[in-house]
């Protein structure tokens, strides 16, 4: 019953007029972000407890594929409040072309959320 947290994974597609208003946080244990066609497309920012639009920036990654590089970034969700483990905000700008991203969202079926009061996040105006 409490063995390995249930995975979803999900390949999304942005087409270039996706335009998202605010950041947000995903509602799980984690999610890994397992790959993307424009990694620099996804913001995000340390969670604090007052957050502006200058504290969002793409990560820095290191890659091991020769051409068409990617690399895992792992950020918590909301789901592991319990252990002071605060969610990672972020948002996917838009890049003006049709992009693709996969990634696994590790999940806590049988979890009570406790309704916490997170940062409130800004709003990117494009």
């Amino acid at each position: 019953m409490y063995g390995q947290p249930p995975i979803l994974l999900k390949v999304i597609k942005y087409f270039p007029s996706y335009r998202a208003a605010r950041p947000h946080y995903d509602g799980t244990a984690f999610s890994l972000f397992l790959d993307s066609t424009d990694n620099q497309s996804l913001l995000f920012s340390p969670y604090k407890s007052s957050l502006t639009v200058d504290d969002f920036s793409s990560s820095l990654r290191s890659f091991s594929r020769e051409e068409h590089q990617s690399s895992v970034l792992l950020i918590p969700g909301v789901l592991l409040t319990e252990f002071s483990i605060y969610p990672t905000p972020h948002i996917v700008v838009p890049s003006g072309k049709i992009r693709y991203a996969t990634i696994a969202f590790a999940m806590r079926p049988h979890h009570i959320f406790q309704k916490n009061e997170l940062a409130i996040l800004p709003t990117f105006k494009y």
